[in-house]
């Protein structure tokens, strides 16, 4: 998909005009279902973006969203010289 296209979706309350984006299915890619993992996978190399509808996989998303997020907090709730055990110098990442 070309990024400059735009999509309009018709609403009750008028035309809606979004960016012309993959969709992807959360609970699909939660069940590894090969052609939606391509389907991702294709829309970061081209698009660098996408949409990603959670609405049938909501509650497992929320989890792990929420468990995520727990591990954050207690890395981030230890004291300094325990998080410096982890620094990788200026510019590092990953």
């Amino acid at each position: 998909m070309d990024p400059s296209e735009q999509c309009t979706s018709l609403r009750p309350d008028g035309p809606l005009v979004t960016a012309c984006l993959e969709i992807i299915d959360f609970s699909k890619l939660w069940s590894h279902q090969r052609s939606e993992i391509s389907k991702l996978l294709k829309a970061c190399q081209t698009d660098g973006f996408f949409y990603l509808n959670v609405e049938a996989g909501a509650h497992e998303f929320r989890n792990d969203w929420l468990n995520a997020l727990s591990v954050v907090k207690k890395f981030y709730d230890q004291p300094l010289d325990v998080k410096l055990r982890y620094y990788r110098g200026d510019g590092m990442s990953g």
